[in-house]
């Protein structure tokens, strides 16, 4: 009696098409593979983190998915900041200082993640004393950068920012 064969089903994976190949240094890797003399920026390139956006405002809650490997995003606040990462996304925070860490007008309220960003420097602490809506967990936006490639953050970006409750008091 002929023994009759199982076909296997096989997992795609890049390493497995020898012609996808991907330049790394002075040679070529499969794209599946890492190259030892660049595994850390190879593999961070593929890491996705991920931040929730919600409006007190009302406006649509949104979710980017991003590659902290690839910031700077935009050209406003830290490259790798949640300002740079949002307005690189098309998403607008408001930052009247042009991300330089002069003003409050990106403060947003960080609701998970906390410890996956950059920590707060005393200059940013000063600032943040005079936001309105002030928490435990406020940071600036062109200041807190996302640190771990697979973060995910959750941020409230509150109704009204030092600029908009200066011009409501002028009416």
């Amino acid at each position: 009696m002929a023994k009759i064969g199982r076909s296997r089903k096989r997992v795609f994976r890049a390493a497995h098409v020898p012609h996808i190949l991907e330049p790394c240094g002075d040679h070529h890797v499969a794209s599946a593979s890492i190259c030892p003399r660049e595994a850390q920026p190879r593999l961070l390139r593929y890491l996705m983190a991920k931040i929730r956006i919600i409006f007190e405002s009302g406006e649509p809650e949104r979710t980017i998915e991003f590659a902290p490997g690839e910031a700077p995003f935009q050209h406003d606040g830290q490259p790798g900041s949640i300002l740079d990462i949002l307005l690189g996304h098309h998403i607008h925070l408001e930052h009247a200082c042009g991300g330089n860490c002069a003003c409050t007008t990106c403060h947003v309220i960080v609701k998970q993640g906390f410890d996956k960003l950059s920590e707060a420097s005393e200059q940013e602490e000063d600032l943040l004393d005079r936001a309105p809506g002030l928490t435990p967990t406020s940071r600036l936006g062109c200041q807190a950068v996302v640190e771990d490639p697979n973060a995910e953050i959750v941020i409230v970006v509150p109704r009204f920012t030092i600029n908009q409750v200066s011009e409501s008091r002028g009416e």
